[in-house]
């Protein structure tokens, strides 16, 4: 494959622990993820938990809209590097999910400067190139409030084109296949309505390069061992993947802004305008000074773009003098989403394309536009390092660099003078005659000792993304109180209890204990003054089931959507079907028992007022007779205990007083895939008042269990875990190999 292994690149070494050291301030536990990075920290932790104390994936929410299937949680959350921390975690017996969470965000960064380096080495003819390349990726990054469009959007392209470009140079059809495995690991931990972003930007990008190469595409049918063996592992994940992300939403609501509620479609302005426009003033100021530090639209704080002075001048001398076709082939992807991000014509062109009309975020394309252009960058830096500049002679050089570095004692302090702070007018022009400064003198001071501009423009490639990581940090990024820092235990691993009842508030349980003193910090924490939007999600982490999510929630199943939605005309019944401040475990005699869903509809629109024995509504399974009920109807029929409670089952000792047997009836969501016993013998699920589940219980003892374990889902939801794991695995071996001639390239 004409790759050879070897001890990890000396290159490369240096540009990971630049991006630890970019990141340290950040493992300060004062610093606590927002926005939607809190979000995916929110299901790295449930999903965490269960796996360290249980050795289980979690398979269902039961905390938050009133019980969800994860398989949505686990596919656009968690990616190869949380699957592997995680592992790692509990095998170490980790309790602190936060520092993991920081460890795999660390790992993300890593992979797209991996990527970027080996890409780099393959393309270009200096390591240099691939140096100030690297820097520039390892310090563009900043993911404390969108993980997902400043960090995972494109943390795995540079590493797709690595694997394609080598495909079309070595004609070694294996090197495609671990382009589609990687296409597969970029997918996890992302929404999937980024697929199609990436098809168009993919596309535009190796069309070019690509046509024309018969030689490279007939050698897919060569019958190699490792070509078959790849070529099935691609088919087998790509379908895992498909399979879990087609299926993550079924039988699912969707109340989202703008989005139709089955499909997830969102109509023309929609896609057009969600989230705002990018104005190319705005673009064009943060490209060239790094101010504002973050573009404004979105959330402002959903992408970053200044990546550094030298590989701006890397692209102006490509576009002067490069040709090839991977080069116009990322020039035209980048001016293709700058273009997509105001709106307008091109546009309204693409929503048309399929499964464009998923999408919504244009104005948030930037962090793509950026990865692209530091790749692009590469062809012009390569140029760069060819010229030969008339130098005067070592001893002049010495002496300006001399001169220079006594000058930055003047000049230095009165640019700093503001820097920090954004109210000051020239907040926006002091970094970058900063940052200039600085490569002056590095590079006189280079020249001056090795000869070379290299060194010097590496080094002020590195001070100058610095300057601007710092600025990111002590002027962005949130930091907790003190009062919130000695809560932060809730974050760490907790065994998930039962809450008998929904409650509005922690404080409204009685009685009060760890438990629900847990359930109160975590909230605090995740609402905390410098907080952005908090999701539903948050219930699960801080193990707290509320009456009513007071936090972004856009999914639910259909009989919980259309039970909410009759809320008002329900009135208090309503807090009694879904178990606020009311059991959500209950036993009843003499409910009323239909067997289709229109029946169930109308007997609940005329049922009792609460607490009658005609209250509840039971639809039994299709096929299922009902059961032979003699005794007196009664709401109150007998008591339920539970004695063991996961996220994927609940086992509950049960008294039932009714002579004829009673309903157990539990306010947690019906969805396929939920399975129950009475003693051992499973025995069909019903459902209760449209949403929930119930079972029929003969008179006496029994133990009642539930457990969630829905087919295929079950199956490619670990399927997607253990190939995250293997993939993370390969990315730590992808660091002990390096491209044996690089400048093939296609």
């Amino acid at each position: 494959m004409n790759l050879r292994v070897r001890l990890a690149d000396l290159g490369l070494l240096p540009l990971l622990l630049f991006v630890v050291a970019l990141n340290v301030p950040y493992f300060d536990a004062r610093v606590v993820p927002v926005h939607d990075t809190f979000y995916n920290f929110a299901n790295f932790q449930i999903f965490y938990s269960e796996f360290f104390l249980r050795g289980d994936l979690v398979q269902w929410y039961p905390y938050g809209a009133y019980g969800l299937p994860a398989d949505f949680q686990q596919l656009i959350s968690l990616t190869p590097i949380d699957y592997l921390v995680g592992l790692v975690g509990a095998l170490l017996r980790v309790r602190d999910a936060m520092l993991l969470f920081k460890v795999s965000a660390v790992g993300e960064q890593m992979v797209f400067v991996l990527g970027t380096w080996l890409l780099a080495r393959r393309l270009f003819e200096a390591r240099a190139t691939a140096l100030a390349l690297g820097i520039a990726a390892a310090g563009t990054v900043v993911w404390y409030a969108q993980q997902w469009f400043d960090l995972r959007f494109f943390y795995l392209l540079p590493l797709l084109l690595f694997f394609f470009a080598s495909f079309l140079a070595l004609r070694r059809p294996e090197l495609l296949w671990l382009a589609g495995l990687s296409a597969v690991a970029w997918a996890m931990g992302n929404v999937p309505y980024f697929v199609p972003i990436w098809v168009l930007v993919l596309a535009i990008v190796v069309a070019a390069p690509a046509w024309g190469q018969r030689g490279a595409w007939s050698s897919l049918f060569q019958l190699r061992a490792s070509n078959l063996l790849l070529f099935a592992a691609f088919l087998l994940s790509a379908s895992t993947y498909v399979y879990l992300a087609l299926h993550s939403i079924d039988f699912l609501a969707m109340r989202d802004l703008g989005r139709n509620p089955v499909t997830g479609d969102v109509d023309l302005e929609t896609f057009r305008s969600w989230g705002g426009n990018a104005d190319l003033r705005v673009v064009a100021r943060s490209l060239l000074t790094g101010w504002p530090l973050q573009l404004p639209w979105g959330s402002g704080s959903d992408n970053s773009f200044y990546f550094g002075l030298l590989p701006l001048l890397g692209i102006g001398v490509a576009v002067a003098r490069e040709r090839s076709r991977l080069f116009l082939g990322l020039i035209a992807a980048s001016v293709a989403l700058v273009w997509l991000s105001v709106g307008g014509i091109f546009a309204t062109l693409v929503f048309y394309l399929p499964g464009m009309s998923q999408y919504r975020h244009v104005g948030l394309v930037y962090g793509l536009v950026k990865t692209l252009l530091i790749l692009a960058a590469g062809y012009g830096l390569d140029h760069v390092w060819k010229r030969r500049l008339p130098l005067p002679r070592q001893r002049v050089l010495r002496i300006g660099a001399a001169v220079l570095c006594i000058a930055s004692a003047v000049v230095v302090p009165p640019l700093l003078v503001g820097l920090g702070d954004p109210a000051s007018a020239s907040a926006s022009t002091d970094p970058v005659l900063l940052r200039i400064w600085f490569y002056a003198v590095l590079l006189v001071v280079s020249l001056a000792l090795t000869r070379s501009m290299k060194p010097g423009l590496l080094l002020a490639l590195a001070l100058d993304l610095a300057i601007y990581q710092t600025g990111v940090y002590e002027l962005r990024a949130p930091k907790l109180s003190p009062e919130y820092v000695a809560k932060l235990d809730a974050f760490e691993v907790g065994i998930l209890q039962f809450q008998p009842e929904r409650y509005a508030r922690p404080e409204d349980a009685s009685p009060q204990g760890a438990y629900q003193i847990r359930q109160r910090h975590a909230l605090e924490l995740a609402k905390h003054p410098t907080s952005m939007e908090v999701y539903w999600v948050t219930y699960g982490l801080a193990q707290f089931d509320p009456c009513h999510s007071q936090f972004w929630n856009e999914l639910s199943t259909y009989g919980v959507d259309l039970v909410v939605r009759m809320e008002r005309r329900l009135g208090p019944d309503f807090a009694a079907i879904v178990g606020c401040r009311s059991p959500k475990l209950r036993v009843v005699a003499g409910a009323t028992v239909v067997s289709d869903a229109g029946a169930a509809r109308g007997a609940f629109q005329r049922r009792g007022p609460a607490g009658s024995v005609r209250n509840d509504v039971i639809r039994l399974a299709a096929g299922v007779q009902p059961p032979v009920d003699t005794g007196p109807r009664s709401p109150h029929a007998g008591r339920a205990e539970v004695t063991a409670f996961t996220p994927n089952e609940l086992v509950a000792n049960l008294q039932v007083d009714a002579v004829g047997g009673a309903w157990l009836l539990y306010a947690d969501a019906m969805y396929p895939g939920w399975h129950a016993s009475v003693d051992g013998r499973v025995v069909p699920i019903a459902e209760a008042n449209l949403a929930f589940k119930a079972v029929w219980v003969p008179a006496g003892a029994s133990v009642v269990r539930f457990w969630f374990q829905r087919g295929l889902s079950y199956y490619a939801s670990w399927g997607i875990a253990l190939f995250g794991v293997a993939c993370a695995l390969g990315l730590i071996a992808l660091l002990f190999v390096a491209p044996r001639r690089p400048a093939d390239a296609a």
